[in-house]
């Protein structure tokens, strides 16, 4: 409990709970206010990654707390945009994340023997999310444009499980 007081600790906490008044303000069609306040959480995320390498109080916490908070963020409000009317650019996403999330999880979690949120993240995955976090914002936002949008995300999704396969499953270890 004690990690979560930390300042990046309440940076993952500002994520999970503005995600339902983002959800709800998507529902109702308030896009450019869920907009800015999804940006605001996804800001959150990148100022999160910065101080983790200065802190490094507890970071097997921070690692996990951080994707916990991330994947609260992403999935719910991609489930909120499939509500609000079947979105190509969010059933794609949702899709291939979740697909690219099992592997890699299944994938870290044996070779780690731990829990996959516990592990620090590959460059891939760190620059997917970020990646992806922007598109969402500008979609939810502009609410246009969302074959573009999934096209954009497509390779970086693809990049972060071709990276995570090769290192976890194809590329031996050089020991010195």
């Amino acid at each position: 409990m004690k990690e979560i007081l930390t300042f990046h600790g309440i940076l993952g906490l500002i994520r999970i709970l503005l995600t339902p008044l983002i959800f709800y303000l998507i529902l109702i069609g308030n896009n450019l206010l869920a907009g800015i306040l999804f940006l605001i959480a996804a800001s959150t995320d990148f100022v999160d990654g910065l101080l983790v390498k200065e802190h490094k109080h507890n970071i097997e916490f921070s690692y996990f707390w951080d994707g916990f908070a991330d994947r609260v963020l992403i999935f719910l409000i991609l489930i909120a945009l499939i509500i609000r009317g079947l979105s190509l650019f969010a059933l794609t996403i949702i899709v291939l994340y979740a697909i690219g999330e099992v592997i890699i999880g299944i994938l870290m979690s044996i070779k780690r023997k731990k829990f996959y949120l516990y592990h620090k993240h590959r460059l891939s995955a760190r620059i997917n999310v970020i990646v992806i976090l922007a598109l969402m914002g500008i979609f939810i936002i502009v609410n246009d444009y969302e074959i573009l949008l999934a096209l954009i995300a497509s390779p970086f999704l693809l990049y972060m499980g071709v990276d995570y396969f090769f290192y976890y499953t194809v590329v031996p270890k050089v020991s010195k």
